[in-house]
């Protein structure tokens, strides 16, 4: 008899899961709400498929300004399963193309900005000695501090000194200059990881992005509204995901027309265009003119 194959390792977990990731960052950004990563930040810009940018760290780009009027960014790659060794090749890749984004003054500010993994299913291990390790390293204040706060015993644990190692390893045996102590303990510093639930199936990340679509809704009935609106956020987002690829590889180009296009569908549905309606005053004058300007063609060819 045949072995049965898993049907994740066959079929479409990976792009499913990078999918949603992108609805949910879709959801953040309709309903104006903090971006992964960034912290108390409102989220207004998202961008997929960026290495057309300059990004090696290509999945997603999220702009976020703060209460002062500060931006940020957060570089984000997008990954269903993930493990950390230096004996894995996709491992190796992640972090050291993180690791240049970090190393990129034009496109990255050491400051403000973060590369960051969205992952799921992490092993239990892993998320207590990565988390303890990056904490550890924002917790320090140089990295003598954080590395001797990774030596004593029975404080962090061995896992997270295990991980500085492995991670230290991988990103000096990249090309370039090795990096000093000082500057792998400053990228440890803006590298996040975070564990979402988003490959299953009504998970709880899953309810907090409905609950928040439909609290923000202006509708008799806010949950079919928030259901239908996250139902089309997710082919958004597999909409952008696919044609960001193709134009990365292949450099293809969208026209103005077919952005138009998109957008008089987009605000067709009751939440965008009523989410839009009450924050058009935050966008950028261009933009909000093109928006308009791409509706209104709309009508007049009805």
């Amino acid at each position: 008899m045949e072995p049965v194959t898993n049907p994740s390792a066959t079929g479409g977990a990976g792009p499913d899961f990078e999918f949603k990731v992108g609805a949910a960052c879709l959801t953040l950004l309709l309903t104006r709400g903090a971006p992964f990563f960034l912290g108390t930040d409102t989220l207004s810009a998202v961008h997929f498929q960026t290495k057309h940018l300059g990004w090696q760290t290509d999945d997603l780009l999220l702009e976020a300004v703060n209460s002062l009027g500060a931006n940020g960014k957060a570089a984000i790659q997008v990954k269903r399963s993930f493990v950390l060794s230096e004996n894995d090749g996709e491992s190796v890749e992640t972090l050291r193309r993180a690791f240049a984004d970090f190393r990129n003054p034009t496109l990255f500010d050491q400051n403000r900005d973060v590369v960051g993994l969205i992952t799921s299913g992490l092993s239990a291990k892993l998320v207590r000695g990565l988390r303890a390790l990056l904490d550890c390293a924002r917790a320090s204040t140089d990295s003598a501090d954080m590395l001797r706060r990774l030596q004593i015993p029975g404080y962090l644990g061995k896992p997270a000194l295990n991980y500085y190692h492995e991670i230290t390893a991988i990103l000096r045996g990249a090309g370039g200059p090795p990096p000093a102590d000082a500057e792998i303990w400053h990228f440890l510093c803006r590298f996040n990881v975070v564990d979402c639930d988003l490959n299953v199936e009504h998970g709880f990340v899953e309810t907090m992005m409905r609950s928040l679509l439909a609290v923000t809704a202006h509708d008799k009935d806010p949950a079919a509204a928030a259901d239908a609106t996250w139902n089309t956020l997710c082919v958004v987002a597999a909409t952008h995901y696919i044609t960001g690829w193709r134009v990365a590889t292949a450099g293809g180009v969208t026209t103005l027309e077919e952005l138009g296009a998109d957008v008089r569908w987009f605000l067709s549905l009751p939440l965008p265009a009523v989410v839009w309606k009450k924050n058009s005053q935050f966008k950028n004058q261009q933009f909000v003119e093109f928006v308009e300007r791409a509706v209104n063609a709309g009508e007049q060819s009805k």
